[in-house]
């Protein structure tokens, strides 16, 4: 599945790509990450964050992938894996799971989950996920609060579908400005989730969903916690 790419440090390369191209910037990326809050106190931002409302989001964007028992799925930006609570069950002891993040610290507390609750199916990869290489391998993708985290999110986004094969599926769960219908009530809302937003290092102005739509088809979103959460599927063009 991954062995025709190799390892190298701490990017994922095959065997055509210069070293050290983009050696630098991934680097200064990681490291930047790698010593910020949210990397530090996942938990914490996760609950200011979402109220922990992001388990009824997981367990929907899984459920709309229709995995089956051998399914291999790409988890880009797993984080400490919590998405694999609701992948696993789904793909069984015969599938896998190709877990991607540029944390070390965020893979550690993947692994140790995976440890504890006894999953041998999953690789992790050290890596940015804008610059993953994988073509057509995936029977699905999820990737959940990291097209809002990552720095070249349009390009990551566009990998991640490349990775999946024809007509896979792909989940996209991520965050965006609360809408409902009390205006100083929404007025409070929205300033607490933009200070939200900035402790967690993302941006939830991108236009990640419509950019989506550029390469899936028969996409379908469920919204969240006053919308400021969504789950976006849709299957690959």
């Amino acid at each position: 599945m991954i062995e025709e790419y190799k390892i190298k440090g701490d990017m994922l390369l095959n065997k055509k790509t210069e070293k050290g191209k983009i050696k630098k910037e991934y680097k200064e990326v990681k490291e930047t990450y790698n010593r910020s809050f949210p990397a530090k106190h996942y938990n914490l931002v996760r609950f200011l964050s979402f109220w922990l409302q992001d388990e009824k989001a997981r367990a929907y964007a899984v459920q709309k992938l229709n995995l089956k028992s051998g399914d291999i799925v790409l988890n880009p930006a797993c984080g400490p894996g919590f998405d694999f609570d609701y992948i696993l069950p789904k793909i069984g002891v015969k599938g896998k799971v190709i877990a991607v993040d540029y944390s070390q610290h965020m893979l550690a507390l993947a692994r140790k989950r995976a440890r504890r609750r006894g999953w041998k199916n999953i690789t992790f990869v050290q890596a940015d996920a804008a610059k993953i290489l994988w073509k057509n391998k995936f029977d699905a993708a999820v990737i959940t609060l990291g097209l809002s985290v990552i720095p070249k999110w349009k390009t990551a986004l566009r990998k991640i579908v490349a990775a999946v094969k024809p007509k896979g599926k792909i989940a996209i769960i991520d965050g965006k400005s609360p809408n409902i219908h009390l205006p100083l009530f929404n007025f409070l809302l929205k300033i607490f989730c933009h200070e939200i937003c900035h402790l967690a290092s993302a941006d939830c102005t991108r236009k990640i969903i419509q950019e989506a739509r550029i390469y899936l088809q028969k996409t379908k979103r469920k919204d969240f916690l006053f919308q400021g959460l969504y789950v976006l599927t849709g299957v690959k063009k």
